[in-house]
């Protein structure tokens, strides 16, 4: 039987990555991602701020991202999301410049701060160029790509152009970008023979102990309809805003249509001979737009 639970939903995937007792998974996704992009891996992380079932049972739909530490002092976001707007890359920029501002208490050294890297999952894609699922962006010279500070890393993996087949999985972010696009589908007793000896086989029992407990399965449909309202509202927002610009173009188009018939009857008046002054009185345009148009007329 399938698990049927999602792990972008919030609440979900801070269970599985944020709380202390699954922080083995957090540090395997996080490796992951730096085996992918050829970094060194990260021996051991801190969570700055652990994830707690019963504390956040009243809390409003939150931002989904999980904030750790290494132990050599590097700070690490590793975040959900499922809605993706044309602003999404300027967001995620910002939340690493706050993130890598915060390292910094006032009037302490800049030689202090340390690495700062966000990763982003999605699960819409980003108005980025690349074709790719997975990007790694850093900070380069143009045209030598000379690194400008070595602090800056954005990963960002989008989970709609993960086109991977279960029995093409091979790499550890594969596997976990495979888990959180199919991981509602999955069930453990018949997991694929491919995940069997990786953390992801704890991460689908983690689900599945999830839907065994009524308060978290509570908080889980909670939240995935809100999640689903929110989606719902944007949509009728945008469908919305189309019928506006409907409505506002007919309407500029009527008011085009006139000025033109307009300028059609004041032009095929001066060709009649009738002057200005006569032309301003039945017409009610103005005397110098008339004469713009007469103008123009001779210059044709």
């Amino acid at each position: 039987m399938q698990i049927g639970i999602d792990p972008a939903i919030d609440c979900v995937f801070k269970w599985l990555f944020g709380s202390e007792k699954n922080k083995d998974l957090l540090l395997d996704i996080i490796n992951a991602v730096m085996s992918e992009s050829g970094e060194q891996q990260v021996v051991a992380v801190e969570l700055l701020s652990p994830y707690n079932l019963k504390t956040s049972l009243q809390d409003k739909l939150s931002v989904v991202d999980v904030r750790a530490k290494s132990e050599n002092g590097e700070w690490y976001i590793l975040e959900m999301q499922i809605e993706v707007q044309s602003y999404f890359p300027k967001r995620l920029l910002y939340y690493w410049a706050k993130m890598y501002q915060a390292q910094l208490k006032e009037s302490e050294r800049y030689d202090l701060l340390k690495k700062a890297t966000l990763i982003c999952i999605t699960k819409e894609p980003m108005p980025l160029s690349s074709r790719k699922y997975y990007n790694h962006f850093q900070i380069w010279e143009k045209s030598e790509q000379i690194p400008f500070c070595e602090d800056f890393h954005i990963h960002t993996i989008e989970l709609p152009k993960f086109l991977v087949s279960v029995e093409e999985v091979a790499t550890p972010l594969e596997y976990w970008s495979y888990f959180l696009k199919h991981g509602k589908e999955l069930e453990i007793e018949t997991l694929p023979s491919v995940f069997e000896h990786t953390p992801v086989r704890k991460a689908v029992e983690e689900l599945k102990m999830f839907t065994q407990d009524e308060i978290a399965r509570g908080l889980y449909e909670s939240r995935f309809k809100a999640a689903m309202d929110e989606r719902s509202k944007l949509h009728d927002k945008y469908l919305t805003g189309l019928q506006e610009g409907e409505q506002i173009g007919i309407q500029k188009g009527r008011q085009e249509g006139e000025q033109i018939s307009i300028q059609k009857t004041v032009v095929n008046a001066l060709k009649s001979g009738l002057d200005v002054e006569t032309i301003h009185k039945i017409t009610g345009v103005s005397k110098e737009e008339i004469r713009k148009l007469q103008r123009e007329a001779k210059d044709r």
